[in-house]
């Protein structure tokens, strides 16, 4: 077993053969459990994988994503050279570094993998600022919207609209930036192109509405 019941990430291999009583077999199960970040970090691979697929036939990637959990999770190595020290306090303090995976890994991850790199850190630090900013303004924004309707006769959509635009504007390139390593593997092709329009409509429509409307 790999990782506490506390962790993002926890691995089991379980011997499925002492379970049903099969001696005779060589039999396990290899189980990848995520939650949290780590969940997010692999389903966003997986829609990425599936959006590059055909929309009929057969889908592989399901089975590369598991595929890849395994092999940067749940990799066995050869220890057999140990094999004659009973007490694992004695083996050489690199023997992960200098190991090779076990021959019967080539068993247990039979295709193709990637390197599967998730932003944890930066999402969770975008939420964090968010949640701040939110604490901080959220109920002057809040009122803000309210006056938009009620007093200028927008209708929601529209001042949600212009809210959006008052913050497009705002945005940096060192934010631009920070997007692309927060979207990394669900980033659109044509990424550049679709910030560039945004960020143009924005400055457009901030400009022509005078935006925000007097109180």
């Amino acid at each position: 077993m790999w990782g506490s019941p506390q962790s993002t990430i926890r691995c089991t291999t379980y011997n499925k053969a002492a379970e049903q009583k099969r001696p005779d077999l060589n039999v396990v199960r290899h189980e990848n459990r995520t939650r949290k970040e780590a969940a997010h970090g692999y389903w966003c691979a997986l829609l990425q994988g599936l959006r590059k697929e055909p929309k009929e036939g057969p889908t592989y990637a399901e089975q590369l994503v598991a595929r890849s959990a395994i092999a940067k999770h749940m990799t066995y190595l050869d220890t057999s050279r140990f094999a004659h020290m009973a007490n694992k306090k004695e083996w050489p303090k690199n023997w992960v570094r200098d190991s090779s995976p076990a021959p019967f890994m080539a068993q247990v991850i039979d295709g193709e993998v990637q390197d599967l790199k998730r932003a944890y850190k930066g999402r969770q630090d975008l939420e964090t600022r968010a949640q701040y900013g939110l604490k901080q303004y959220g109920r002057t924004f809040a009122l803000r919207l309210f006056v938009a309707q009620w007093r200028h006769g927008q209708s929601l959509d529209d001042a949600l609209r212009d809210f959006f635009d008052q913050l497009v504007v705002r945005l940096k390139d060192e934010d631009i930036a920070e997007l692309k390593n927060l979207l990394e593997e669900v980033m659109p092709a044509d990424f550049e192109e679709l910030v560039a329009e945004f960020r143009q409509t924005a400055a457009h429509n901030v400009e022509r509405h005078d935006i925000p409307h007097g109180l």
